[in-house]
C-alpha cells in the first residue's frame, strides 16, 4: 500500500498513517487465531509479524530513497514505468 499511496501522492504523514492503522488491526477484529496457529506451525512468531510498528515503513521509506532515488525510479527499474502509474491512478481516482 505505502507504493499505491506514493504513486497516488500522498505525503509520506499519510502514508505513515495509514501504515499504524494495521499495528492493531488484528487486535482490533479478534480474529486472528487461526493466523497465529498457522504461523506458528511455520517457525514465524506472530507478536513481531501480526505487528507494523512506524519504524518499519519510515525505514523503507528512507531505504528506496537512498538505494533507488525515490519511489519513481524503484517502480521504474521494476517495470512499473510512468504509463503503469498513470493507468492506476486514472483507475483509483476516477
Amino acid at each position: 500500500m505505502m507504493l499505491v499511496l506514493s504513486v497516488l501522492g500522498a505525503s509520506d504523514s499519510q502514508i505513515l498513517a495509514d501504515y499504524i492503522h494495521s499495528d492493531s488491526a488484528y487486535a482490533d477484529i479478534n480474529s486472528d487465531d487461526a493466523m497465529v496457529m498457522s504461523m506458528s506451525q511455520r517457525d514465524i512468531d506472530p507478536s513481531v509479524f501480526l505487528r507494523a510498528p512506524p519504524t518499519v515503513i519510515v525505514d523503507t521509506l528512507q531505504y528506496i530513497r537512498s538505494k533507488y532515488g525515490g519511489v519513481n525510479r524503484y517502480l521504474n527499474k521494476n517495470g512499473f514505468t510512468d504509463v503503469w502509474r498513470n493507468k492506476l491512478r486514472n483507475s483509483l481516482l476516477s
